[in-house]
């Protein structure tokens, strides 16, 4: 570790910095009722039994999130990034990110829709935010929304959010 750069088999070398808490204990973040969260069920990217089993059911709200409370965002691009791999492959998730005001109400928001393989991937969505800079709380999460409400079992690992377009070094955090 040196002058923030870190190298690491799952980001290379290059900056480093995760906004995001609990990175790998997606149990810690609030599930909504359409999923069951198995902590520490399957081996992660970097061979530690850390990687969380998400059960999406076929009913109830669709998101597996965490706030991450943020001020002046505007005219930054902040990017979610986060592994995944499905059970049997074919798997249909979205993941994003918003920003929110500081009473709750969704600003802006950027997605990316994806399907999942048997093998361990990383996604990220970027997004450029303009609203004001009074806005105070950015939003990320991961989730399954308007794709399909098909049950199904997937696995995720290393939740980051950066201010940065695209993902860095992945970081751990708690």
């Amino acid at each position: 570790l040196d002058e923030g750069i870190v190298e690491t088999p799952y980001g290379g070398i290059g900056r480093y910095e995760n906004l995001a808490l609990n990175s790998e204990a997606f149990n810690s973040w609030s599930a909504e009722a359409i999923w069951t969260v198995t902590a520490d069920n399957t081996l992660a990217p970097d061979g530690q039994t850390t990687a969380e089993r998400i059960v999406h059911g076929t009913t109830g709200n669709p998101y597996l999130y965490e706030f991450v409370n943020k001020s002046g965002i505007a005219g930054s691009t902040y990017t979610f990034s986060v592994w995944l791999k499905g059970s049997a492959g074919g798997e249909s998730i979205r993941i994003q990110i918003e920003s929110r005001s500081a009473g709750g109400a969704v600003l802006e928001t950027g997605t990316s829709d994806i399907t999942l393989t048997t093998s361990w991937q990383r996604f990220s969505v970027p997004k450029t935010f303009t609203s004001p800079a009074s806005d105070t709380a950015v939003k990320f999460l991961i989730g399954l929304y308007s794709i399909n409400s098909a049950a199904y079992t997937a696995y995720v690992w290393g939740g980051q959010l950066e201010q940065s377009s695209v993902p860095g070094v992945y970081v751990k955090t708690t």
